[in-house]
């Protein structure tokens, strides 16, 4: 999913998904994860951190758990979980989701 690197001076890239682009950081607590926000809904996600260079392939299965627990159908996660076939790295470019990473930290 996650096989680009995107440059400092290339703008934002947006995406077919609907969810949006994805936003991600570090918890560095006990046992670390990764705390992904979507641009469009702000739905958080929750996973492992370790092991970090995987999480962009482990990505997908654990939005599709969370999308099936909130009712979602089954077809609607799939038609998302396709969309989202690749994705790049950058900085993140959206000061309100920065705002809304360090709150869901707390």
């Amino acid at each position: 999913m996650l096989d680009r690197i995107k440059s400092d001076s290339v703008p934002p890239v947006t995406g077919d998904a609907l969810l949006g682009n994805w936003y991600v950081t570090a918890l560095l607590w006990r046992p670390q994860v990764a705390l992904l926000i979507s641009e469009r809904t702000l739905l958080p996600v929750l996973i492992p951190l370790a092991p970090a260079a995987t999480l962009g392939r482990r990505f997908p299965d654990h939005l599709a758990q969370v999308l099936r627990a909130h009712g979602v159908p089954a077809e609607w996660v799939a038609q998302e979980i396709w969309r989202m076939g690749s994705a790049v790295y950058a900085k993140t470019a959206n000061r309100r989701l920065l705002g809304m990473l360090n709150q869901f930290s707390f």
